[in-house]
């Protein structure tokens, strides 16, 4: 019975949109900063701990893989009154080694995003510690992989001040 609930509650979440997208540069790596709203539709606060994910966008042209997040933490509070809880967080995206091949994959981002004609899926494939709010705490599944996949909205214009 956790496990249904676990995998009904993981269902109940959505990526709303990415705010924004940064690149920098860190040592030797290009590291994504990228501002997401998750939300949550469900009646039940859902936790991922520990979660490692690969980062990939899924257009019609193929798949481009972002590069690598490691979530410590993120609580998804429930919705209410069956409105959906909308949680904005940063998540860090190790895109990888400062060369001609992260280059190339961080140019196929850019037209992945840049097109407004273009649909895309974030897609989200790792592990993670899924854990749902009972009465008296709550209970966890560690190790438990998950592939999830949304359609979020982007600005898809550059504001210049």
């Amino acid at each position: 019975e956790t496990a249904f609930a676990q995998m009904e509650a993981i269902a109940k979440l959505d990526v709303l949109s990415i705010r924004k997208m940064q690149f920098v540069e860190s040592g030797n790596d290009l590291i994504g900063t990228d501002t997401v709203v998750f939300s949550n539709g469900g009646a039940t606060e859902v936790k991922l701990r520990n979660a490692i994910f690969k980062v990939s966008l899924k257009s019609p042209a193929g798949i481009v893989p972002m590069g690598e997040a490691a979530l410590a933490e993120l609580l998804f509070p429930a919705a209410v009154e069956g409105q959906a809880a909308e949680l904005t967080t940063e998540m860090d995206v190790i895109v990888g080694p400062k060369n001609d091949e992260t280059i190339q994959r961080l140019i196929a981002l850019f037209n992945v995003i840049g097109d407004p004609a273009t649909p895309f899926t974030m897609m989200l494939d790792g592990t993670a510690e899924v854990g749902i709010r009972t009465e008296k705490g709550w209970i966890y599944q560690k190790g438990l992989a998950v592939e999830l996949e949304f359609q979020p909205s982007i600005q898809r214009e550059v504001l210049f001040k």
